[in-house]
């Protein structure tokens, strides 16, 4: 077996949940000794566009998605047994001659109406009905032309049959996986100081804003890796004397600062299935998030907390309460480590993902 990922933002130091997780999935496999190959823009994809046009996510995925998959996907077929995306919209032009397998990180047409409800007024110029209706139409149109469909949470399936009316039987519900070796406790680190970490962009629909907005309540320090940080949002940073931001860690040094926190929070206005979320899990830490942060790992009072959008006072409530409580954050924390043992570790996902390829490319 053979396979092309094609994951479009994918460099050769991935930033973001799904380069990452598509680059830790292969990885895995090559040690399997199953071929594959991850195709993006700089490695097999190839455009004249410069970067700051091609990576505005509403051009990248209306236009320079389809436009370029339509180019590429049968070129690629010629040399590969599977094609596993990693957007739809890829696909949305043309179906490969292959099997293929659509993995769904996030549904943009989701994430458009999410933004147009809780992100300011400002934003629904790109977040509105009529955005919404045109990223439906080409997810729906990539779903289409996939053989078997992925998605990291529950809902996400019930959003393809309930509303792009994509078959129940073609769609699996696969969450992440972990290498729960890797990122694990260190009992000598953790829960030593009051430390909330908070690992992604530093973006409005991140809720990195309401974390801000909340750190002058909350009682310990906040450290962020956080990466494109408004002006704005900067500024207001430099007034705070608890919130520290850093970034460019390496895979070593993310796992150590996972082990010097208390906890992790993602207070994110829409998700997937958040890597940082699985990576605090595994590393035992509670976690306080949005119900789109917790990406259905989180269970409001059984390994973390659950708060609402936009709620700053809530968000530095809940934090404060487990800086409060070390016994019972310690027991949350617990809770996360056994259920990523026990469900979420990378061979176990992997597993799962690798049985969907035999059944469409049977030996």
């Amino acid at each position: 077996m053979n396979i092309a990922y094609i994951v479009e933002t994918y460099r050769h130091n991935p930033l973001g949940g799904v380069p990452v997780w598509t680059r830790r999935l292969a990885e895995y496999y090559a040690q399997m000794g199953i071929q594959s190959r991850i195709y993006a823009y700089s490695d097999g994809i190839q455009t004249n566009l410069p970067d700051s046009i091609k990576y505005f996510p509403n051009l990248r995925e209306l236009v320079i998605y389809p436009y370029y998959g339509r180019k590429a996907i049968q070129k690629i077929a010629n040399s590969h047994s599977l094609i596993h995306f990693g957007s739809p919209f890829t696909s949305a032009w043309k179906k490969a001659k292959i099997p293929t397998v659509m993995s769904t990180h996030y549904l943009v047409s989701r994430q458009a109406d999410f933004y147009g409800r809780y992100l300011p007024a400002k934003y629904r110029i790109f977040f509105n009905p009529a955005s919404y209706q045109i990223f439906k139409h080409f997810e729906k149109m990539g779903f289409q032309n996939a053989d078997m469909i992925t998605v990291c949470r529950e809902s996400f399936k019930d959003y393809l049959v309930e509303r792009m009316n994509i078959q129940p039987e073609r769609i699996e519900v696969i969450q992440y996986g972990v290498d729960y070796q890797r990122f694990r406790p260190n009992s000598e680190t953790q829960f030593k100081e009051p430390v909330a970490l908070f690992v992604g962009r530093g973006s409005l629909g991140k809720g990195f804003d309401t974390l801000v907005k909340a750190a002058k309540n909350i009682k310990g320090k906040v450290v962020a890796v956080a990466s494109r940080i408004p002006p704005e949002i900067r500024e207001q940073i430099r007034q705070l004397k608890n919130f520290e931001v850093t970034t460019g860690l390496s895979d070593q040094e993310m796992v150590e600062i996972y082990q010097k926190a208390w906890l992790l929070v993602m207070p994110s206005l829409s998700e997937g299935a958040p890597l940082c979320t699985l990576e605090a899990m595994s590393a035992g830490l509670p976690v306080v998030c949005t119900p789109e942060g917790s990406g259905d790992y989180i269970k409001d009072g059984v390994n973390g907390f659950v708060v609402d959008f936009n709620n700053e006072n809530q968000l530095a409530e809940k934090i404060n309460y487990l800086f409060d409580h070390p016994d019972l954050a310690i027991k949350l924390g617990r809770y996360n480590r056994v259920k990523v043992e026990n469900e979420l570790t990378l061979p176990i996902i992997a597993g799962k993902i690798l049985n969907i390829y035999k059944k469409l490319c049977p030996a």
